[in-house]
């Protein structure tokens, strides 16, 4: 029987695979997708969030791939400057399949975590001891697994959540967008440019690795973009980018919705399982990612303690800490599409406001973007606030 069995080989999932593993705990991760995705998608990897990945040996090779983001320049029409944002602890921008694949070669070297693809979740049954698990491959064919504790982490579409949580209704936004990476031909090297204009915004990273995250605000959900990203980004900044050296491009929408449980008994939920938001901002993985770290500790203590008295209190910490948190990042990713959004006549008065705060609020939002602000941003804060937490114990 296996100690943790975790549903979804995402990053959250891998996070909490390696945090388990490494302090020596039986993991079993199964993932529905045949083999590990390459696709881009979250980009951004905070102070808090590189801090953890740090105690996993990990950061150092990601620092590798990706770029340190010290400075973002923000500008308004036809690239007028309205100030800039400055990191005291630079925000990591690497792809999100580089990511999973550094984590991934770490899950593998933990002899006691086994990961494998192909295997879509049914459902579970749980008594007081232990859980029972099913799952099915692409043939049709069953599995069942025994484990102490489960943990969903797969994804905004999570069929462990839906499980222990029917309500799940989703608030969706009208704003849509489009991305892109491209060869990065701009020579900013490792800062990051806002674009605010009267015909959306324009968003653009650096993804290390000589490579360019773009993104442009789009006036509905475009399935077939074609060249959509390039005109835009022509039409609004006046930068050419050239279609030739663009190597991915995916269109999104906007959703938000926090959980209302967390945690079931034996079953938990991480990641995009338990909370969505708009990606603006980059909230949302980091938030996942310390959803693993309190987690990490969390079962451990019970695998350590399994007859504790403490057992249900931690599980409603878990929800009330964690989904504190995701609430704070979901409303500041809200806020940021709010702002970024507005276009047309409004976007004049938009940016003059915008100015001003870049200058008034020098200070603040640095911090703020890099998640520096977000309540329990790491366990350390929840046991400090929580004395029935003490006995978790920090990774080291």
């Amino acid at each position: 029987m296996t100690d943790v069995l975790i549903v979804g080989a995402g990053p959250v999932g891998l996070v909490l695979a390696c945090l388990l593993g490494k302090q020596g705990r039986s993991v079993l991760v199964l993932e529905k997708k045949p083999a590990r995705d390459s696709a881009s998608n979250a980009i951004g990897v905070t102070p808090p969030s590189l801090a953890l990945l740090g105690k996993l040996g990990v950061a150092t090779e990601l620092l590798q791939f990706g770029a340190s983001i010290k400075r973002v320049h923000v500008h308004g029409q036809e690239r007028t400057i309205l100030g800039e944002v400055n990191f005291p602890e630079p925000i990591l921008s690497v792809p999100q399949g580089v990511t999973e694949m550094v984590l991934e070669q770490r899950v593998r070297e933990l002899s006691n975590v086994t990961l494998e693809y192909g295997w879509q979740f049914q459902s579970f049954d749980q008594d007081p001891e232990f859980l029972m698990a099913l799952f099915q491959d692409a043939s049709g064919n069953p599995r069942a697994e025994r484990a102490l504790f489960l943990v969903g982490c797969d994804g905004v579409h999570s069929k462990v959540r839906d499980s222990i949580d029917v309500a799940w209704k989703p608030r969706r936004f009208d704003s849509t967008f489009l991305m892109g990476d491209y060869f990065d031909e701009t020579g900013w090297g490792d800062e990051a440019h806002l674009f605010f204009t009267s015909l959306g915004a324009v968003e653009s990273f650096p993804l290390g690795q000589g490579k360019r995250r773009w993104i442009v605000q789009t006036s509905t959900y475009l399935d077939q973009p074609g060249s959509y990203l390039e005109d835009q980004v022509q039409e609004r900044t006046g930068i050419a980018l050239d279609p030739v050296t663009r190597t991915w491009q995916s269109p999104f929408g906007i959703h938000r919705w926090i959980s209302e449980h967390y945690a079931w008994g034996r079953v938990y939920l991480a990641g995009d399982s338990a909370h969505q938001m708009s990606p603006i901002g980059g909230q949302g993985m980091n938030t996942g990612f310390a959803d693993a770290e309190f987690l990490a500790a969390l079962l451990e203590a019970r695998l350590e303690k399994p007859k504790s008295k403490l057992a249900e209190r931690w599980n409603t910490l878990y929800s009330r800490v964690r989904r504190k948190a995701g609430k704070t990042a979901a409303a500041r990713s809200e806020l940021s599409m709010a702002v970024g959004t507005v276009r047309g006549w409004a976007s004049s008065p938009r940016n003059a406001l915008l100015g001003w705060l870049l200058q008034v609020l020098r200070n603040v939002i640095p911090a703020h973007y890099a998640m520096l602000t977000i309540p329990f941003r790491n366990l350390a804060q929840a046991k400090a606030r929580y004395p029935e937490l003490a006995s978790f114990k920090d990774i080291q």
